[in-house]
C-alpha cells in the first residue's frame, strides 16, 4: 500500500494531530488492523500513539481516505482517545463455544 497526506491539523487540547490519508493500490478495503501496522512508519511515529477513526471509498474507486489521530503520548491516548475506537484497532478476541 502506498500513502498520500492530505491534511494535517493539530488539535493542542486534545494533544494530537488529525491527519488525513489517502490509501492508494489497494484492491480492496484495508482493515484497521492492516492500517494500524503500515500508518505509523509512514507518519514517523509509533502504532501505540496512532487511531483509525474512519475508512471511506467513493463508489468504483480503488482510492480509500483513512481519518488518523496522532496522539503526543500512549497516555494522552489514553486519556483522551474513545475507547470503542481504540479497542477495534486491537485483534478480536476469539470466544469459547459452550
Amino acid at each position: 500500500m502506498k500513502f498520500e497526506l492530505l491534511s494535517e491539523k493539530p488539535n493542542a487540547l486534545l494533544d494530537r494531530k488529525e491527519i488525513t490519508v489517502k490509501v492508494l493500490g489497494s484492491e480492496s478495503s484495508p482493515t484497521r488492523a492492516k492500517l494500524l501496522e503500515e500508518v505509523p512508519p509512514f507518519l514517523k511515529t509509533t502504532r501505540e500513539k496512532v487511531v483509525i477513526n474512519t475508512i471511506s471509498q467513493s463508489y468504483g474507486a480503488h482510492e480509500f481516505v483513512a481519518q488518523v489521530d496522532v496522539y503526543s503520548s500512549p497516555e494522552s491516548l489514553k486519556r483522551f482517545a474513545h475507547p470503542k475506537l481504540v479497542a477495534r484497532g486491537e485483534p478480536k478476541q476469539k470466544q469459547e463455544k459452550k
